[in-house]
């Protein structure tokens, strides 16, 4: 490793794989399946998700006139991404995953609907409840439970940085 990855390396966060909720601890990436609990509504579909991925793109003025000459550079492209509070479960037990929650996806739709109309090419990805996805995060809160009749809803909240969808394999 080069001096410069190495000072670098100390920077960037290490998150720690962590196969059971229940074990996690500090910086973690752990795996699970999305439960909902406060859904939002994708500005595009209607459909409901806990996070909303939205990215819309007009063609810039200069595009219609060289239209083909330099691909897709002079588009005009907008990304934004809303997220919820929701649950993540495994076998051992669940986390209240706490997301970055991002703008309002249905004000910046509008919006860009108001001005640009039927030039606006926008699309979305969603995640929903049921599926599975890595959560790579702090774990703010643990929290044990003397007996089984007082467990609540989630054994630990974890602040997310970073959610993936995980591939099939």
């Amino acid at each position: 490793m080069g001096w410069l990855s190495q000072l670098f390396s100390r920077f960037r966060r290490q998150y720690v794989p962590t196969e059971l909720i229940a074990s996690a601890r500090g910086w973690v990436e752990i795996t699970g399946t999305i439960e909902g609990l406060e859904l939002l509504q994708c500005p595009i579909t209607g459909d409901e998700a806990v996070a909303v991925y939205y990215r819309a793109i007009v063609p810039g003025a200069a595009s219609r006139a060289y239209a083909g000459l330099l691909g897709d550079t002079l588009h005009v492209s907008s990304q934004a991404q809303q997220a919820t509070d929701f649950i993540l479960r495994d076998a051992s037990g669940a986390a209240l995953i706490r997301p970055k929650y991002g703008p309002n996806l249905q004000g910046i739709h509008q919006e860009l609907l108001r001005r640009h109309g039927l030039e606006l090419q926008a699309g979305s990805e969603l995640l929903v409840p049921g599926e599975r996805i890595v959560v790579r995060g702090f774990v703010a809160e643990h929290k044990d439970h003397s007996t089984p009749h007082r467990r609540g809803p989630y054994n630990l909240v974890i602040d997310a940085d970073e959610i993936a969808r995980v591939e099939a394999d």
